[in-house]
């Protein structure tokens, strides 16, 4: 099994980071999710662009415990609702 991840803020380990393209990643999916992406996108985290209104640098991390937990309840309520059919 691939570990599942997410990418935060190397400046303060946020989750809550979007590129200048409008997209933010989707722990469920793995995937970013938004417009098309383009080579030189930038970042921005909800924290550190209200403060200095500059893109930051983004690091990949493994979720927690919790963000996992997350992730296998939603899974699960989607198979449950199409088996509810």
């Amino acid at each position: 099994m691939t570990d599942l991840v997410t990418w935060v803020c190397a400046e303060c380990d946020n989750p809550d980071v979007y590129s200048d393209w409008e997209c933010q990643w989707d722990n469920d999916l793995q995937l970013w999710v938004g417009k098309n992406e383009y080579t030189h996108q930038e970042f921005y985290c909800d924290n550190c662009y209200t403060d200095s209104g500059l893109s930051v640098h983004i690091t990949e991390r493994p979720l927690n415990l919790k963000e996992i937990a997350q992730v296998a309840i939603k899974k699960q309520e989607i198979i449950n609702a199409s088996n509810a059919q």
